[in-house]
């Protein structure tokens, strides 16, 4: 099977970790190359920067970091007892090698702070004073003047030009819309959905003839469950002025014995555009609703307890379940990935399957959003050599009653705190699930974007751990590999004509749904 214009590979590689114990996926590469003919940029008289993507190169070890999904016989294990700092190995390097400018990093510098730390990079929490530029910039979201203070092509920054527009909801709904017009098959993981106000007659059409569905209301610019609810019909809407995304609520998901409702949020790192990179953290989180799931009626379906699963509104409800200890977790509102795959093997769904379409909706997400990406960091940069772009994204995934994947939201800037208020009147508590997701995150973000997660992996001491260590956390760091799985590292060439992809065609257009095969 070919294509004239473009060729595309996808390798589905074998996604399960035989020797751990748990039953999170090992993340063997997903190979994906676009090649085209020829690039149309030159038409748009676009002036392009030297080449700001870091460069393709070696493979990732196959990660293995949370490879445990704690059983009810495992050993009770509180992180207080346990010394993060085995978690890291400093670089081989001096202090003056790498450093990193965390002056704009606000909620983000604990975990960069303590990263940076223990990886014996140079921290700057006021920015560099003799002017020297930093190796890296962490901010909290992409600031205007990002190219008055960032003048090295060779230093990295975790934000990319644009990416908070691009991914608010409205946006990200018609950048998979307009894939899904090329390639409905491969692009079928996104609800039906509509904008508003524009059009509203074509969801009061639907909506008329589908009387018994239920859909989500979201605004565009929201966040942490605020004005979200639930409607059986438009007129039901608050407003239809304001920008809004109607989506077609699943009323069905995936359950646990429980019965609580659960989502995923998913953490990808883009490495760079041009050529594609994109890795999947091997951990991810479970968030779980605090009252059981019903099928929305007109007498529940105000009851947001039981059908968002945001965080930010379940811990006012006295039903939310902290984790104290990782065994706590196992039927806390916050679970790690690995715990709930497990529990979701043992209910009998194919995690192994699950995991791999989880992986190709990331991917398939990213390409969608490529040309605006692109485009905005050449505009932005479009009189200087442009810093070299990374970012950490978030990807809000539910499973529906058969198994299968779809994507919710997609977050620029997924919170990386590792503390968290139980309520708005409480100090914020250490939250072990958070600890365990976003440290790790963070640490070989780092390490990736300066290119040394290899040999940090290769010149590792965790094997000088006492032996006798007791808990899970320690028995976990003994075997530590790489918390970020490489899932698209290849060179891609886009046909880009105004805002989108012409020319891009998918050989596999029907992904087998045994990934083995």
């Amino acid at each position: 099977m070919g294509c004239q214009q473009s060729a595309c590979q996808i390798k589905p590689g074998d996604v399960y970790d035989e020797k751990s114990i748990g039953a999170l996926p090992q993340s063997s590469p997903l190979e994906v190359e676009i090649e085209s003919e020829k690039s149309k940029s030159e038409a748009l008289n676009i002036k392009r920067p030297e080449r700001f993507e870091i460069p393709a190169g070696r493979k990732l070890f196959r990660p293995a970091t949370s490879d445990s999904a704690y059983s009810e016989t495992s050993v009770d294990s509180g992180m207080g007892s346990a010394d993060t700092s085995l978690l890291f190995k400093p670089l081989p390097t001096s202090n003056e090698e790498f450093s990193i400018d965390t002056s704009l990093a606000k909620s983000n510098t604990q975990v960069v702070s303590m990263c940076a730390k223990k990886l014996n990079i140079k921290e700057y929490p006021e920015g560099r004073p003799d002017g020297k530029p930093c190796s890296m910039y962490w901010h909290s979201q992409v600031h205007n003047d990002m190219k008055s203070f960032i003048k090295s092509s060779d230093s990295k920054v975790n934000k990319f030009p644009g990416m908070t527009d691009l991914a608010r909801k409205i946006a990200l709904t018609q950048a998979i819309r307009s894939m899904r017009e090329l390639f409905p098959q491969e692009y079928n993981f996104y609800p039906q959905s509509w904008i508003l106000p524009s059009q509203y007659n074509n969801f009061r059409n639907y909506s008329s003839r589908n009387p018994n569905k239920w859909f989500i209301v979201k605004p565009d610019e929201g966040a942490q469950g605020i004005g979200i609810y639930l409607i059986n019909h438009p007129e039901q809407l608050h407003s239809i002025k304001e920008r809004l995304l109607v989506q077609e609520y699943l009323d069905e998901p995936y359950l646990l014995p429980d019965k609580l409702k659960f989502d995923f949020r998913v953490y990808a790192v883009i490495k760079s555009i041009n050529p594609l990179s994109i890795y999947v953290a091997r951990e991810g989180m479970a968030r779980f609703c605090t009252e059981k799931y019903q099928k929305p009626t007109q007498g529940n379906f105000t009851h947001l307890y039981s059908h968002l699963t945001n965080y930010s509104l379940n811990k006012s409800n006295n039903a939310y379940i902290h984790s104290s200890n990782l065994k706590d977790q196992l039927t806390g509102s916050k679970r790690l990935l690995s715990t709930v795959f497990h529990q979701m093997e043992s209910n009998g769904l194919r995690t192994r399957k699950l995991w791999h379409d989880v992986k190709l909706i990331i991917v398939k997400t990213v390409l969608a959003m490529v040309p605006e990406i692109m485009l905005n960091y050449e505009h932005y940069f479009s009189d200087v050599t442009g810093p070299q772009c990374f970012q950490i994204m978030g990807f809000d995934i539910i499973v529906d009653k058969n198994g299968d994947p779809l994507l919710l939201e997609v977050n620029s800037a997924p919170s990386l705190v590792i503390d968290h208020h139980l309520s708005d009147e409480t100090t914020p508590v250490r939250s072990i699930v958070d600890e365990m997701i976003k440290v790790p995150l963070v640490r070989d973000t780092i390490l990736l974007v300066l290119n040394q997660l290899n040999v940090t992996e290769k010149e590792s001491n965790l094997d000088k751990l006492n032996n006798n260590c007791e808990d899970d956390i320690n028995v976990q760091k003994k075997r530590r590999k790489p918390h970020l799985s490489e899932v698209s590292s290849q060179k891609i060439s886009v046909i880009l004509q105004g805002r989108y992809f012409y020319g891009v065609q998918l050989l596999e257009r029907h992904i087998s749904k045994n990934p083995t095969n």
